[in-house]
């Protein structure tokens, strides 16, 4: 019995489709590790970048150095003090937000993300807008539990996750 020439040529169109289809696959699947990260290549990116103190961290619109960290006790509440220096590096006026800080107590993180800025006069200050291109220096503070112990770290808004600059030790 003869197939018909529609027939044959059917069954060559799928073929080929069956055949593309599987290249497509082995493709997609089988690219390096630039094109399909593996897992370790992605929690090496999530690894914590930590910036000593006095060194500059670069975040979204600022460039952030914190020069000095200082600690109050009171009442059963300690006071971290960072003495900050904020530059924007965005192209528009830009509004100060602190960030957290972060006690690693050797097994987790404790975030602190109240803060305040620390001024001598009686007036609380008010939040600063920072003109595009320029600088200032503030002292950011944040009551914590004067019992913890632990290292700290500081990661300013706009900083990434993994992004904290190092204070030392309580």
């Amino acid at each position: 019995m003869k197939k018909s020439t529609s027939s044959v040529v059917k069954g060559l169109l799928y073929a080929v489709a069956i055949i593309g289809c599987i290249l497509a696959v082995i493709v997609v699947f089988s690219g390096d590790d630039q094109t399909n990260p593996t897992a370790e290549a992605y929690l090496q990116k999530q690894i914590a970048i930590r910036t000593p103190i006095g060194t500059t961290l670069a975040t979204s619109f600022f460039e952030v150095t914190a020069t000095d960290m200082a600690r109050v006790d009171s009442a059963g509440k300690m006071l971290i003090v960072i003495t900050a220096t904020f530059k924007n590096t965005g192209a528009e006026n830009r509004s100060i937000t602190y960030g957290e800080l972060l006690v690693n107590d050797g097994k987790k993180d404790m975030v602190f993300d109240q803060a305040q800025l620390v001024t001598a006069g009686k007036q609380p200050p008010t939040p600063e807008l920072l003109k595009s291109g320029k600088t200032t220096q503030l002292r950011i503070g944040y009551f914590i539990p004067a019992k913890l112990q632990g290292t700290l770290y500081w990661r300013p808004a706009g900083a990434d996750r993994n992004q904290t600059i190092e204070l030392g030790d309580l």
